[in-house]
């Protein structure tokens, strides 16, 4: 999401349907902005931050203050959740990634 995160992460919360006590994946997680948007306006059971970069996950944690947030540096196919949100396009995804991930989760979400 990026420069739009607080304008859109709201709007993607609500699309995603996230229920209350749920454990919910956040996939490429970068500096955190949607899952801390999702801590705040959802009453889920926990939050899975996760990205490949190093750099995001040190300033995610660094900003992160709620300890239902867990973030991690992690590949994304050895975690599970029920709920999958995100917000970057399939394609950006190697096609081995993008199958793994949606067929481990109950209920996934996306937005292209």
């Amino acid at each position: 999401m990026g420069r739009w995160s607080k304008k859109l992460a709201p709007l993607f919360i609500e699309f995603a349907g996230v229920k209350n006590g749920e454990k919910v994946l956040d996939v490429g997680c970068g500096t955190g902005s949607l899952t801390f948007a999702l801590a705040r306006a959802a009453d889920v059971g926990e939050i899975t931050a996760i990205d490949y970069s190093s750099v995001f996950v040190e300033e995610a944690i660094r900003r992160n203050t709620d300890p239902q947030v867990k973030i991690l540096q992690a590949d994304a196919c050895a975690l599970q959740a029920h709920a999958l949100i995100r917000a970057i396009p399939l394609s950006e995804a190697p096609p081995s990634t993008a199958s793994s991930l949606f067929a481990r989760p109950e209920r996934s979400t996306q937005i292209l």
